[in-house]
């Protein structure tokens, strides 16, 4: 936020580059739209949608815990995923069922929460959560295992994710809802922007 700082930087730092996600929904290739940060499909695209803009520019991001509040008791939604890696190890699953699906290409959330731990910007994979909490009382107790680290997280890594819902599901990307989809398809984009930072400053 400093101009003469980022001025220094822009003329002697090093540009380096970020990977992107590629998603395609419901087989529109030419509507595909490319995500830096995260992409939801379920619990958090409604969050996002019912979170009053005015509150949030007011009190930031404790709009989304008053969001949370009506939202908490989304549904259990039953899905079909395959993940392909580098390697060519395939991670498939049949008729999971879960609140939260979560494509992550960074650990952070905005607020500096590590949510992800091993997603980074530029190691060429995409990394996805998912969790299935249900009540008040399955939210408080994932919310124990992200912040103590206690229990691992249904986490899989690798550079192209199906999803197929059993049915349309509200999905966002970067923040920003995007409608409804069922099936998904999720591609890392290796070095697709280049950026210059701070050094100091941790990659995450």
């Amino acid at each position: 936020l400093d101009m003469a700082d980022a001025a220094k930087h822009a003329f002697s730092g090093e540009a380096n580059a970020l990977d992107a996600i590629k998603l395609t929904v419901d087989g529109n290739e030419d509507e595909a739209e490319h995500l830096m940060v995260m992409g939801g499909i379920g619990f958090d695209a409604q969050l996002m949608e019912n979170t009053d803009e005015k509150l949030k520019s007011v009190v930031g991001a404790g709009a989304y815990a008053a969001s949370f509040i009506k939202n908490f008791d989304a549904p259990l939604r039953r899905l079909k995923y395959r993940m392909d890696d580098d390697h060519g190890r395939r991670y498939k699953k049949d008729n999971r069922k879960a609140a939260l699906v979560l494509v992550a290409n960074v650990a952070k959330l905005q607020a500096g929460f590590e949510l992800i731990p091993q997603a980074k910007p530029n190691d060429g994979v995409l990394d996805l959560m998912m969790a299935s909490p249900k009540g008040l009382g399955g939210w408080a107790k994932l919310l124990g295992k992200l912040l103590f680290k206690r229990e691992a997280i249904s986490m899989v890594s690798g550079q192209r994710l199906h999803i197929q819902m059993e049915e349309p599901t509200p999905y966002e990307i970067d923040g920003d809802t995007m409608g409804e989809g069922q099936d998904f398809v999720y591609e890392i984009v290796p070095d697709a922007l280049k950026v210059i930072w701070n050094p100091k400053e941790a990659l995450s």
